[in-house]
């Protein structure tokens, strides 16, 4: 039977070109019960516990720490780093994370460039665990931070009727994308060595 599920995650830009990271925190740990947090601090406590290589603005590993250090005491789940072999196993990790554990994943995408929220993803299907293929994927409902804030106002205090996600130079809430167009441009691979 087909299947939509789409969490209700409040969008926000990211306030720099480089604080995509620290928007997709600001988001799910905003759905999870922690509240508004400033992407500042999130960004600088990702950036401060991260092992990666330099040139990421928010390594995978500093994202998963703060989205732990940050979750509240009324979560009982962690947050894990996931690096799968395939894009088909990616993308059914992340309908069973939306499904079973009722929590929106951020995931890299555009090879390593950028990092999104996937809130949603219809399918023919509920999948019945992380590894099933029974059922085909159609397509991902996101929150993409980009584009930053407008320029040369400061970012807004993020709260509810900022402005973010009303189109345009405010970003778009809630973005359907196509499977076809996930596989050909969002969820395209992390080079080796990133």
């Amino acid at each position: 039977m087909p299947t939509t599920e789409d969490l209700s995650v409040v969008y926000h830009q990211q306030d720099t070109d480089y604080y995509c990271g620290a928007a997709c925190a600001q988001m799910v740990l905003d759905e999870i019960g922690a509240g508004l947090l400033p992407q500042d601090d999130l960004y600088n406590e990702n950036h401060s516990h991260s092992t990666t290589e330099p040139g990421w603005a928010t390594g995978p590993d500093g994202l998963q720490f703060t989205m732990n250090d940050r979750r509240p005491a009324s979560f009982h789940n962690w947050f894990a780093l996931f690096t799968l072999g395939s894009e088909d196993s990616i993308s059914r990790k992340i309908c069973w994370t939306i499904h079973h554990y009722q929590v929106a994943p951020i995931a890299l995408v555009y090879g390593y460039q950028h990092w999104i929220v996937v809130r949603g993803y219809d399918a023919s299907a509920a999948p019945g665990s992380s590894a099933d293929n029974s059922y085909t994927i159609t397509g991902f409902e996101v929150n993409n931070p980009w584009p930053p804030t407008p320029i040369p106002a400061p970012p807004p205090p993020h709260s509810v009727g900022d402005g973010c996600g009303t189109g345009g130079n405010r970003g778009i809430a809630d973005e359907h994308i196509s499977y076809a167009q996930w596989q050909s441009t969002y969820m395209t691979g992390v080079p080796a060595g990133h």
